[in-house]
């Protein structure tokens, strides 16, 4: 009960497709049916230094709300942060 009012969401968009529109209509889409469904909030995690990704949330209204610093473990054995981001709806 204490958690019905948020929603979770991730998406990937192949390489071959980006520059389409397809990350915003996607994103457009799973916020207005969100809301049609009535959560009050939509929350994500994005890999920190992916700006294009950052850029597209942040035009639906995402604003970032921490970050979990070496969330990723790569390989090669780099670390990757994970920024968290929630849209009020």
């Amino acid at each position: 009960m204490k958690t019905k009012h948020r929603a979770g969401y991730g998406i990937a968009v192949l390489r071959d497709y980006w520059d389409m529109g397809i990350g915003n209509m996607l994103t457009k889409c799973c916020l207005n049916n969100a809301k049609k469904l009535g959560y009050e909030q939509v929350e994500l995690e994005v890999v920190a230094d992916n700006k294009r990704a950052v850029h597209v949330y942040e035009q639906h209204g995402f604003k970032v709300c921490g970050t979990i610093e070496n969330a990723e473990k790569l390989k090669d054995g780099t670390y990757r942060d994970l920024h968290m981001m929630i849209c009020k709806l």
